[in-house]
């Protein structure tokens, strides 16, 4: 194969069937602290004096994330772990749309700090859910840009020529690290997983850029177990400078100028950050494909369910075809930041 690369061949994404709007999940927040709600809405001309707590709530949550739903997991443990049971959703999903099977695959990459189990890791469980054996895998950590990463990671893999099918699978349960008594991450996190499998081909993947920039002021998973979100319009401003150096430094990489991409998948932190980052690349936001309003953030999952979505033509008038030319970016806690340039 003359220009060997990895193509994505197969994608498929789960969200947990309970769905929470803004008003169901304001029974479950506590310290909301509505006379603040009210003043930062009352400058952005809504009338609060028309709306009750649970409506409060309900505005403040789109106006400051532009979250109207998420999906919570809610149903019955299994045996394998939750988080585990998602992943193997959307995993099956990418594979039946591949037409691959568990024979086929040499490698899985599995992306998650959300996983019932550290031992064994989430790509064995995972390869013995789908039925394989004899196939190597490990798992990832970098927040939300895990599902660029894997990609990444298996991008390399098939260009070396030792591997030919890879299922990358990006997943997390954000509800089992959120403190809901913390109004400023509870409205934010959600859960779900996305998958999609790649194979050696002459066209695909083009260029992969990724950093590591230390800080804490971000997200940080503390020893109590919960996720702490600091930093506020700093943050919002570090997340966009970040995804936009990403994505520019992987175009470096590729025979592409930002003119020549079709759409660019962002992580889905929220509306503010994506159209901040638009209006710093100076695209128009209807290039950008966003699912937050729907999905939430799940963090390093939410590029995958994105573009999953986007792919079946499920988010707003985007349709990703063959032969759309594709930018991800990602920022995510540590800081991490990885960009994927791809002619799918």
């Amino acid at each position: 194969m003359a220009n060997r690369t990895a193509q994505i061949i197969g994608t498929g994404s789960c969200l947990p069937h309970r769905t929470v709007t803004n008003r169901e999940l304001k029974a479950m927040v506590g310290n909301f602290t509505p006379d603040r709600a009210s003043g930062s809405l009352a400058k952005k001309g809504i009338d609060v004096d028309s709306l009750d707590e649970t409506g409060l709530f309900d505005e403040w949550v789109k106006s400051v994330t532009g979250i109207r739903q998420r999906h919570l997991y809610a149903e019955p443990q299994p045996a394998f772990g939750d988080t585990e049971e998602v992943a193997l959703r959307a995993a099956r999903e990418a594979m039946e749309v591949a037409g691959v099977g568990p024979e086929d695959l040499d490698f899985i990459v599995a992306a998650s700090f959300t996983p019932r189990f550290i031992i064994p890791n989430l790509a064995c469980t995972l390869a013995h859910l789908v039925g394989t054996s004899e196939v190597g895998g490990f798992v990832l950590n970098t927040a939300c840009s895990g599902f660029i990463d894997g990609l990444g990671d298996a991008y390399y893999r098939i260009r070396s020529g030792d591997y030919d099918t890879i299922l990358v699978v990006a997943v997390e349960l954000l509800s089992k690290v959120t403190d809901y008594d913390d109004p400023t991450t509870a409205i934010i996190f959600a859960d779900g997983a996305g998958a999609a499998v790649l194979q050696a081909a002459e066209r695909g993947i083009v260029s992969f850029y990724s950093e590591l920039d230390y800080s804490v002021d971000h997200i940080v998973l503390e020893e109590e177990g919960f996720l702490r979100m600091g930093g506020g319009p700093l943050v919002q401003r570090r997340a966009v400078n970040a995804m936009s150096k990403a994505a520019y430094a992987c175009l470096d990489r590729s025979p592409y100028q930002l003119e020549d991409i079709d759409y660019i998948v962002p992580h889905q932190a929220n509306e503010r950050i994506t159209a901040a980052l638009a209006k710093k690349m100076d695209l128009p936001i209807e290039k950008f494909c966003s699912t937050i309003e729907t999905c939430g953030n799940t963090s390093g999952s939410s590029v995958a369910i994105a573009l999953d979505k986007a792919i079946k033509g499920e988010v707003g008038d985007h349709r990703v075809e063959r032969g759309s030319r594709l930018l991800l970016t990602s920022v995510g806690g540590g800081y991490t930041l990885s960009a994927m340039a791809i002619d799918y």
